[in-house]
């Protein structure tokens, strides 16, 4: 399922890409295509898994956090701030 997702997010940034491949968990890569890009529910992915609705949702929440912070390192480096002045 990961690899056939692939296909649809290679428009995204290489550098984003590259942290959803290398820096996201397993899990946290199949929930969050299974939740945005499938569509399937957390309480479905919960059963699916057989864990609570809640892991599922913080797992999303945790993975989606480390593509926010990385994108966000991106663009004031590509704006040409260093990481140094954005105290990371």
């Amino acid at each position: 399922m990961i690899y056939a997702a692939r296909r649809d997010i290679e428009n995204i940034s290489p550098v984003i890409l590259k942290v959803f491949e290398k820096q996201l968990t397993d899990r946290q890569k199949c929930y969050i295509i299974m939740y945005y890009q499938d569509g399937v529910p957390i309480r479905a992915i919960a059963d699916l898994y057989g864990v609570n609705p809640s892991t599922v949702s913080r797992t999303i929440k945790r993975g989606r956090q480390k593509l926010v912070s990385s994108a966000k390192i991106f663009l004031d480096l590509k704006d040409g701030q260093s990481i140094r002045e954005n105290n990371i």
